[in-house]
């Protein structure tokens, strides 16, 4: 019954793969049902754009499953739907980094980070984008002149929120990028304009 919800799900039968869930924990009962249908569940709202329901549904999940069966994927479905809802994003971030630091995958780790550098950026804050931009940088294993100049314009951004330390910041990131790219103006007009 579980796989055949599932499919629902995967070919976007989301409302379907809801009513099933539903009707699956009335047949076995929601003492003895398994929590990855709270899971299936709340990813199908999420994909309905129904974020109450998705939280309840993944708060339901995380209140019955075992540790062992919570996987980095659950913090990151989680803090997606903070991301969507209209006051809570903020919390959104904590989830992101949750899931970076449950996961192993470099690939998985670099995707959490882009979900909450397009956030920060989304919402304007500009020291959460140079936090989070700043976390990324240092996750590259060779990060090259662009993502070093976008760091540095981002603490440089920060400044403006009146706290000048972004600006220390941002001209040491800029003092690097003179250093390996001594050929390139860039370097020399941030650290200037910091």
């Amino acid at each position: 019954d579980y796989y055949r919800i599932d499919l629902k799900y995967a070919s976007g039968q989301f409302t379907e793969a809801i009513a099933q869930s539903d009707a699956l924990i009335t047949k076995v009962g929601a003492n003895v049902i398994r929590p990855r249908i709270y899971r299936l569940k709340a990813y199908s709202y999420f994909k309905n754009g129904d974020m109450a329901n998705a939280k309840a549904s993944i708060d339901e999940f995380f209140k019955r499953a075992k540790p062992e069966e919570i996987v980095p994927k659950d913090y990151e479905l989680l803090g997606d739907i903070f991301a969507g809802t209209a006051g809570s994003q903020a919390q959104a971030y904590g989830y992101y980094e949750k899931a970076m630091d449950a996961d192993t995958a470099q690939d998985n780790k670099a995707s959490y980070l882009d979900k909450a550098v397009a956030l920060a950026k989304k919402q304007g804050d500009k020291p959460a984008t140079a936090y989070w931009l700043d976390k990324q940088y240092k996750a590259k294993k060779s990060p090259s002149n662009v993502d070093m100049y976008n760091l540095g314009r981002a603490f440089f951004d920060a400044g403006s929120t009146g706290d000048f330390s972004f600006y220390t910041k941002s001209d040491s990131v800029f003092a690097v990028y003179t250093e390996k790219y001594p050929d390139q103006a860039y370097g020399y007009y941030w650290r200037a304009r910091s």
